[in-house]
């Protein structure tokens, strides 16, 4: 333990430069200093590519963005777990795919003017406990804070064009999508502006708000929408259509239903496992949710009882 505390002492002070003429420096305090003028590179650790300052995560506590610099990279901080203070200029035109993901720390940021796009999963799996979305900006991702389940607020700027809060949602006026909720959400119901759901929208909000009901202008709900909702509500919601526990998974719903000219929808619940190859389709199950050529196929797995149960939904 204790070469390995020394070994990381030894790395902080590093420095270094990248992009387009930028340049990188870590204190001993754990202050990350970007500088320059010009474009981060965007990073993908899957891909095998991270940003340089990376191989210090852990001792990475606070970012200081200097005026000149562009963009945020894609995964630019992603798992700096120790993260706690970010400071962003006016110059940035965009934040990038993963940006803040897993920067559990992180319990604030301020986006300034000027932001113009934000993208998927931006901030997801951060602490912050709440968003502001400036006027400037004319694009968001969806998944951008999915997973934060500290997220208790969202809001934003006035005179922004293209996205407005309802409930405590964070809504694209152009797509109709409800792209965020938080604690404290509830799904608006708003004819106009809410046709979907998008993608990992309330995943892990622990604290959804009211009944629950989906409006009947919402014609489409993303993956995860609603998975590891911690909400009993819900599920209480849900087997009020009468759904019951069934064996197996309707995940190959959707080339049936295309099939059959009729929409479709799995719904898992307390489900933590990945999908198999090997699962069954049961069409004798399928036809029993046939209603007025709309199709909502239910699967409820139940976790063993000395594990804990996932109390949330997912769609597919």
């Amino acid at each position: 333990k204790t070469e390995l505390v020394n070994a990381v002492a030894e790395k902080v002070g590093a420095s270094g430069s990248f992009g387009e003429n930028l340049t990188w420096n870590l204190s001993s305090s754990g202050k990350l200093t970007i500088s320059g003028s010009g474009y981060m590179d965007d990073y993908s650790l899957i891909a095998g590519s991270y940003a340089p300052w990376l191989d210090y995560y852990d001792s990475i506590t606070s970012v200081v963005i200097n005026k000149g610099v562009r963009n945020i990279g894609s995964e630019a901080f992603i798992i700096c777990e120790n993260l706690k203070s970010v400071s962003i200029p006016s110059t940035v035109e965009y934040i990038g795919i993963s940006a803040f993901e897993e920067c559990y720390s992180l319990t604030s940021i301020s986006i300034p003017e000027g932001v113009e796009y934000i993208y998927p999963f931006a901030f997801s799996m951060s602490g912050i406990t709440s968003l502001n979305i400036p006027a400037s900006v004319i694009y968001v991702g969806e998944c951008v804070t999915a997973m934060c389940s500290s997220l208790k607020t969202i809001s934003v700027s006035s005179g922004n064009e293209y996205y407005v809060v309802l409930n405590n949602c964070l809504v694209s006026r152009e797509s109709k999508t409800l792209i965020a909720g938080c604690i404290g959400s509830t799904i608006p119901d708003d004819p106009f502006l809410v046709h979907y759901i998008g993608e990992y929208a309330f995943r892990q909000c622990s604290s959804l708000k009211g009944d629950l009901i989906i409006p009947d202008s919402v014609t489409a709900i993303g993956n995860y929408a609603f998975y590891d909702c911690e909400n009993l509500d819900f599920i209480d919601y849900v087997e009020g259509f009468g759904f019951v526990e069934a064996i197996g998974s309707f995940s190959d719903i959707s080339m049936i239903c295309e099939g059959w000219g009729v929409a479709g929808v799995n719904l898992s619940i307390g489900y933590r496992d990945e999908h198999t190859y090997t699962e069954i389709l049961s069409v004798g199950h399928m036809l029993q949710t046939i209603d007025n050529e709309f199709f909502l196929c239910y699967n409820y797995h139940k976790i063993q009882t000395s594990c804990s149960m996932a109390k949330g939904a997912s769609f597919y």
